[in-house]
């Protein structure tokens, strides 16, 4: 019988997400949750993504600026589907859910 156990902190999947979104086209950068002042965490992808593990089950919010030329919709779903493939083969975690904040829009240059 196998007794090794792998755990994975929350920052590391965070930023597993974080780089995961990054990648996909449209996205801008990273924006930053809300957060109440006395849980205010560091570092750039736990500002960016909430990781909540409950009874084995890992849920996912990504926060992200998009361009403003893009399709919104299609770039948080291609976000959602990158993120969950990333995390999956690079850890052997199944997410629970993955969900994706737009929380921004990039102005083009023109428009600013």
């Amino acid at each position: 019988m196998d007794n090794n156990v792998l755990s994975i902190n929350n920052d590391v999947l965070a930023k597993m997400a974080g780089m995961a979104a990054l990648e996909c086209d449209g996205v801008a950068a990273l924006s930053k949750f809300p957060a109440p002042v006395n849980k205010m965490v560091t570092g750039k992808f736990t500002r960016s993504v909430k990781v909540e593990t409950e009874n084995g089950l890992v849920n996912l919010e990504v926060y992200i600026t998009v361009k403003s030329d893009r399709n919104v919709r299609e770039i948080a779903e291609n976000v959602q589907n990158k993120v969950k493939e990333n995390i999956q083969n690079m850890t052997g975690t199944a997410l629970n859910r993955v969900n994706v904040v737009v929380a921004d829009v990039e102005l083009a240059e023109d428009d600013a």
